[in-house]
């Protein structure tokens, strides 16, 4: 790693007025001193901005700041590449995000999946499939499915090549605040102990809680979304296929089968903090799942590649701060995932860039806070989560999911509104459309009348022939 000055050197004293025999001894006795305390304390670094995790979200937020002219150091607790449990998908707001950084052709080089279907199947077996082209915007018609394993390795690979300096196992085991202010941070690496005294902070420490909690950043436990997931080969799906289950054991959760793009399939289950939930373990509610699956044949010829791991998301954005005097959370540390569909790396980037742009605003006109970025991720988000969680507690339930993806199957309009929402394209009030309210509370369409009609007509004209 790097000098650039993140090392702090002895301090340079002045002694003019004293005889040069006097002035030698005092400057020994300081680098005895100087010397005695790094053996004591450590290294001692003093980057402009420090961003505490190197997932995407802390990735993307070091890559704008450093592309903005700004000194940037970026530290994980992780040594890269590393695995990441996760759904590995790539939304289509994701791939947008992707692109407007620049970052995409290297991401689509890594071979991902390229999805460009969703398939919902209804706890009695009902199912639809809705292609993203029909419905979505222009140019985010596909999502992507890549690992997380090579996904992070490219944005931390991508923010360092535009000039981030990067320290991985650092373990960050300290943050001390003056008031508002964070004034340093200690940490542990393989080399000893660090300390951290940047002038700008944004934590991107993910689910990461017990950090946040330990230095006050969070005053309350947050909501926790449990999943699990595994990787399976020889799963019979399509190659660029979503697939969700909403089985009764999941409700209200769901269960997922992703293409990689490598021959293996993500195959995992969560389920929601509701009090009607079940109890069971993420990894017993994976098992079940698998075998339900392998039944039904789409994984039965399938074999498990690696463990089971379990994993927690936040959905509890935005029920903590995220800003203060000289720092600012991004993606999972401020509960930025979706609470409909546990995707949250669409977010992460997001946040991520804005944060980035309002801090260095904020640095360029001298302002005493970050509160703007609070306030304006207040503003873009709030309504949407209100939003998915109320559509989730209300809908997500044996008593409708059947009745909606019936909904969907028949009307194109009704389907594409679904899927805006739950990709975070649309707001979730977009529902009270009237054609929406109409095509929701009509359980026959005219279009699949005038079909049976056609049907019995012309089975009767071949009947007469």
């Amino acid at each position: 790693m790097s000098g650039k000055a993140l090392s702090e050197g002895s301090a340079c004293r002045t002694l003019a007025k004293l005889p040069y025999f006097f002035i030698s001894i005092v400057h020994h006795i300081g680098a005895y001193f100087d010397a005695a305390a790094t053996s004591m304390t450590g290294q001692t670094w003093r980057p402009e901005v420090l961003v505490v995790g190197a997932g995407p979200g802390g990735a993307a937020t070091a890559w704008a700041l450093a592309e903005a002219g700004h000194e940037v150091l970026m530290v994980d607790r992780s040594e890269f590449p590393r695995d990441k449990t996760c759904g590995d998908g790539l939304t289509p707001m994701a791939v947008g995000t992707l692109r407007e950084m620049g970052v995409l052709p290297e991401v689509e080089a890594a071979q991902p999946a390229h999805i460009e279907q969703v398939r919902i199947v209804s706890p009695f077996g009902l199912s639809v499939c809705v292609t993203l082209a029909e419905h979505l915007p222009s140019g985010s018609a596909y999502a992507l499915v890549l690992p997380r394993f090579t996904f992070d390795e490219i944005m931390r690979n991508y923010a360092v090549r535009h000039g981030v300096e990067y320290a991985g196992r650092a373990r960050i085991e300290k943050i001390y605040r003056t008031g508002d202010r964070i004034e340093m941070v200690e940490g542990i690496t393989p080399d000893g102990p660090i300390q951290i005294r940047a002038r700008q902070v944004v934590l991107a420490v993910g689910a990461n809680v017990g950090l946040l909690e330990r230095e006050g950043f969070v005053n309350r436990k947050p909501r926790m979304m449990r999943a699990a997931r595994a990787y399976y080969r020889g799963a019979s799906i399509p190659a660029n296929r979503y697939d969700f289950y909403f089985d009764f054991e999941l409700l209200p959760g769901y269960g997922w089968l992703f293409p990689t793009g490598d021959g293996r399939t993500n195959i995992g289950a969560g389920t929601l903090p509701v009090f009607w939930s079940t109890r069971r373990t993420a990894q017993s509610l994976l098992a079940g799942f698998a075998k339900r699956r392998a039944k039904e044949g789409v994984l039965a010829q399938a074999e498990q590649e690696g463990p089971v791991k379990g994993y927690p998301l936040r959905i509890d954005f935005p029920a903590q701060r995220v800003a203060g005097e000289n720092w600012i959370m991004v993606g999972e540390a401020t509960g930025l995932v979706n609470p409909l569909t546990g995707e949250g790396i669409d977010l992460a980037l997001e946040s991520g860039l804005l944060g980035a742009t309002i801090m260095h605003e904020n640095l360029q006109t001298g302002k005493p806070d970050h509160s703007a970025y609070q306030h304006a991720l207040w503003q873009r988000y709030s309504p949407v989560f209100n939003g998915l969680r109320a559509l989730r507690d209300i809908l997500v339930n044996p008593l409708f999911m059947d009745y909606i993806v019936w909904q969907m199957s028949q009307y194109g309009y009704l389907a594409g509104r679904v899927v805006n929402i739950s990709q975070g394209f649309e707001l979730p009030q977009s529902i009270f459309h009237p054609l929406f309210l109409l095509q929701f509370f009509t359980p026959i369409s005219p279009g699949l009348v005038a079909r049976g009609i056609s049907h019995i007509f012309s089975n009767g004209h071949r009947a007469t022939s």
